[in-house]
Formats: structure tokens, C-alpha cells, sequence
């Protein structure tokens, strides 16, 4: 028994084309039903970008290996559990613990010269703070804290470590 391949649907209608020629050519006019076919579009190897939960994670785990440099404990890098989609009920359970719309994702709990304590809003893709994140970093800003948005653990990495470059362990 012959297995036929199935064909993809730019084939079938490549081939409902060719048949309409040949028939219209047998016949001496010109072809009346030609299916339109988009052009095949260049293949691109994109490298998925990473998510906020990644990004998140990375630099966790890098504060987890590097906290000892700047003679900090671990928990000093904490994360906020402000976004996420939410049923009904862990939302309103979570708002009665005082989750809040706008909180970044990251604080780095240890003041450094005029600074409180460093906070940092992961985003990623085309993403951007909203109208409550930008209030936040207003508002935290204003009261003495460093505040910083980055699309890339490497960014926000960097943002830590000039941060604490002064803050070393001997």
C-alpha cells in the first residue's frame, strides 16, 4: 500500500494553479481562477527572550553566589510578589497583606551613602513601567531610595554591583 503525503496548504493550492494553467492552456485561454500565494517568508532562527520569572531567578541566583563579596547576608536581596495573574481570591487575600499595584520586583535592603536601599523592576520585550510603577519610583526616589528599571539580568546585575562598589569587604 503507497502512503501519500499529505500536502501543506501552500502545495494544495500550488497545485490548483498548475491544474488551472494546463487546462486553460489545453483550451487556448487564459487561466481564470489563480489562487493568490503570499511569498515564503525568510526563515529566522530568534532566540526566545527570556521571562521576568527568568530574569528574576538569574539574578538571585548570582546575588546567591556573590553576597559574601559585599559581606551582606542573602536575604538582603528580596524579591516583591506583586504582578501575576491572580484568581479573585488569592487577589483580594493578597491586597488585604498589603500586595500593592506599582511595587518593583527587587530590593536590595542595605543603605549605601544617600541611599536608603536600591530597588529594581524587571521588564522584558517591549514592556515599560506603568503610570503606578513610575509613581513608585517617584515616590521612592523622594524619600532617599535608588530606583531603576532594566530589560536584561546583565543591566540590572551592574545596577547592584555599582551600587555596592563602594560597600566591598576588606
Amino acid at each position: 500500500m503507497k502512503v501519500r503525503r499529505i500536502l501543506s496548504r501552500r502545495e494544495q493550492l500550488e497545485q490548483a494553479n498548475a491544474a488551472d494553467r494546463f487546462y486553460a492552456a489545453q483550451a487556448g485561454v487564459e487561466p481564470q481562477f489563480q489562487n493568490v500565494i503570499a511569498p515564503k517568508r525568510a526563515r529566522t532562527s530568534r532566540v526566545p527572550a527570556a521571562s521576568e520569572h527568568q530574569l528574576q531567578a538569574s539574578i538571585i541566583g548570582w546575588w546567591a553566589h556573590t553576597h559574601n563579596l559585599y559581606a551582606l547576608p542573602e536575604f538582603a536581596l528580596l524579591a516583591i510578589p506583586n504582578g501575576g495573574a491572580r484568581d479573585a481570591i488569592t487577589g483580594s487575600r493578597l491586597k488585604a497583606e498589603g500586595v500593592r499595584r506599582g511595587a518593583l520586583d527587587l530590593l536590595l535592603a542595605k543603605p549605601v551613602g544617600a541611599y536608603s536601599g536600591l530597588w529594581i523592576e524587571l521588564k522584558v520585550g517591549y514592556n515599560k513601567p506603568t503610570d503606578q510603577q513610575f509613581a513608585f519610583i517617584a515616590y521612592l526616589e523622594s524619600v532617599g531610595y535608588k530606583a531603576s528599571v532594566h530589560w536584561d539580568a546583565v543591566s540590572a546585575i551592574k545596577a547592584i554591583e555599582d551600587y555596592l562598589r563602594d560597600e566591598r569587604a576588606p
